[in-house]
């Protein structure tokens, strides 16, 4: 599946969701990548996540997904964005080519 251009984010996980992600292409958001609120967890898996406005993936507000074997890169911020309580696992990610940094902490 293929995700792109989006005004949001490109994937929302929230209010304790726990979903499957893989295997998908997004890119090009106007926003973010994959937004993770509101105690979202879920696994996201060998997706290619790309060229977005804010951060590739950005997590927050006690959240604790789990990122595995992605390629998070070339975005206009960061890569990852761990905020306002954000929690989770980084699991063998490629994460390149950002404006700021691969993965940030707050």
């Amino acid at each position: 599946m293929v995700h792109c251009g989006n005004a949001l984010a490109g994937i929302q996980i929230r209010t304790s969701s726990d979903p499957i992600v893989r295997h998908n292409k997004i890119h090009h958001g106007q926003h973010g990548g994959v937004y993770v609120h509101e105690k979202g967890v879920g696994l996201i898996e060998e997706n290619e996540v790309y060229a977005n406005t804010l951060a590739g993936v950005w997590i927050t507000t006690g959240s604790a997904p789990v990122l595995r074997r992605n390629r998070i890169h070339s975005g206009k911020q960061v890569g990852v964005y761990f905020y306002d309580n954000g929690h989770g696992k980084l699991e063998d990610n490629d994460i390149f080519n950002h404006l700021y940094s691969g993965v940030q902490i707050r």
